[in-house]
């Protein structure tokens, strides 16, 4: 027991001794004083890094209007997500100081962070911010929030020296247009941008190095680009990103007045898309691009149809089927003798199984009309 009890004691002593440190150590900021007669704003900080390196105990946050102080913070312990809610401090709207209302921070103005690295006495103010959303609750504060509210948020905090500024576009493969609301991605330090409506994309503040960036967009597939340096001070625009699309199907059945038409040629426009009919008349065009098309059936022997507006949608199919109409030929037919070869005139002629009949001419001819194909006997 006493050997436990020495060992609890002499663990409570280190860890009295290094807060004591923390606390006795030189800050940079001393957080605002008072009692608060207005909104805070709560911060449980899931991330601190400067130049990708993890904050430490008596690192220093901060949280500025303008020139003002509003909030700040020295860490105890690095900041993840796990202890997230051992890393809470506060900004303050208002605070009552000996009966006397200080403003703190106004509402609807831009906020800046600072980070103070106790180890160099360095100040950084190049900040990029994103908001941890395990807990699904934050609120994500773009300003600073409307007056009297007390709210609270999860921040990802990365402050960097000297840092570069990466920008691109995000585009569709099939025609090169924009694609708005497009996710870039980060993956090293995980901070993210959405396209704007002309497809741009911008990361302001990112540390000299290189990195691999991830794009998706609902409805598209998923891509990255590798190997993208980013000097100190410098602009890295990376190659247009081009998401395609899950492709789509078009199926369908061919047929005329008497059933299915196999080998029957199915294809669009636009694309070069196309498909053959099989015994029972069925088509199947995979992998067709997202996109409206005008669909042709054609057969030998049938007047061709085209379908129009026809939508094809990721990851659906859509059925077509067509019926073609024979196409009707006319049959010319010549009698004659074959003793003298002589043409006849007044010979009957009758086509079965349609029943078309006529009479050949002065010359020995007649022309019947016929469904093509279809197998013929004349009857003289």
């Amino acid at each position: 027991m006493r050997s436990f009890t020495t060992k609890f004691r002499n663990i409570l002593l280190s860890t009295l001794i290094t807060l004591l440190a923390i606390n006795l150590s030189a800050q940079e900021w001393t957080p605002p004083t008072g009692h608060p007669s207005g909104g805070q704003w709560t911060f449980f900080t899931a991330k601190a890094q400067i130049d990708g390196v993890n904050m430490v105990a008596g690192d220093q946050l901060a949280i500025f209007d303008g020139a003002k102080l509003v909030g700040a913070f020295t860490l105890t312990q690095v900041c993840t997500q796990e202890n997230m809610y051992g890393n809470q401090w506060i900004a303050y709207e208002m605070l009552d100081v000996d009966g006397e209302a200080v403003q703190g921070y106004t509402p609807g103005n831009a906020y800046t962070f600072k980070a103070w690295k106790a180890s160099t006495n360095t100040v950084y103010s190049n900040f990029s911010l994103s908001w941890n959303t395990l807990v699904g609750n934050g609120h994500e504060h773009s300003v600073f929030p409307p007056t009297n509210t007390y709210t609270w948020d999860y921040p990802e905090l990365q402050f960097v020296d000297s840092p570069g500024i990466i920008n691109g576009y995000v585009k569709k493969l099939s025609d090169n247009a924009p694609i708005e609301g497009a996710t870039a991605k980060i993956v090293e330090s995980g901070n993210t941008a959405v396209t704007d409506p002309t497809g741009f994309y911008q990361f302001g503040t990112v540390a000299a190095g290189t990195y691999t960036l991830a794009f998706s967009a609902d409805g598209y597939g998923n891509d990255t680009i590798e190997n993208v340096s980013v000097a100190a001070n410098g602009t890295t625009t990376v190659a247009d990103m081009l998401l395609t699309m899950p492709p789509g199907t078009i199926t369908g059945i061919v047929s005329n007045e008497d059933g299915p038409i196999a080998g029957a040629v199915i294809t669009t426009n636009p694309g070069t898309y196309s498909a053959i009919t099989n015994s029972s008349g069925v088509y199947i065009i995979n992998n067709a691009a997202p996109n409206t098309y005008n669909v042709t059936a054609s057969a030998n022997y049938h007047d061709s149809k085209t379908e129009t507006g026809v939508v094809v949608v990721t990851e659906e199919t859509t059925t077509v089927n067509f019926t073609l109409d024979k196409v009707n030929g006319g049959l010319l037919v010549t009698v004659f003798d074959v003793a003298d070869n002589e043409p006849i005139e007044n010979a009957s002629v009758t086509i079965t199984p349609t029943g078309n009949t006529g009479q050949t001419d002065e010359d020995g001819e007649i022309i019947l009309i016929a469904s093509m194909p279809e197998f013929i006997m004349l009857m003289l």
